[in-house]
């Protein structure tokens, strides 16, 4: 009869430390998910956000909050943007009106945006506006939140 209550008791503590380890990790989950979207928030502003007197500056973001993979393809992807934007006058402003991140992983989140970006070129009348949805891969690395890849669709 002891014998059979300290084999209920031993199974109920196994059940009960497996059960608060899974809500742990679902707990790890979600956070690394707030974290990242909030993280994937700003950088997506950041990206479509620029002003042609300052291009160095407003492209700059990508030196700490990309990795050294997304770094070097951004380079590549926009020099000739940054040619554009100052030979324009170009202004841009991005708002991003709806975020949500999913996890793979506690260190991996891919992130779904909505972004609008407010263009105006002098002589322009009246600012165009350019609706996108962006898929943006987050690492989290040494603490902190970094574009991996990003992807318009």
């Amino acid at each position: 009869m002891l014998a059979a209550a300290l084999v209920i008791a031993i199974v109920g503590i196994g059940f009960l430390w497996h059960q608060n380890r899974e809500l742990a990790q679902q707990r790890d989950l979600r956070d690394a998910e707030s974290a990242a979207t909030s993280a994937a928030e700003r950088i997506a502003v950041s990206m479509t956000s620029y002003d042609s007197r300052n291009v160095d500056e407003d492209f700059g973001w990508v030196h700490d909050d990309g990795t050294a993979k997304f770094e070097s393809d951004y380079a590549k992807s926009t020099a000739t943007i940054r040619k554009l934007v100052e030979r324009t006058g170009a202004h841009a402003e991005g708002r991003v009106s709806e975020a949500a991140g999913t996890a793979t992983d506690a260190t991996h989140v891919t992130v779904v945006l909505f972004v609008d970006q407010t263009l105006q070129r002098p002589g322009d009348r009246q600012p165009s506006v350019d609706s996108s949805r962006v898929v943006m891969d987050m690492v989290r690395s040494d603490g902190r939140w970094l574009v991996d890849t990003v992807e318009l669709r």
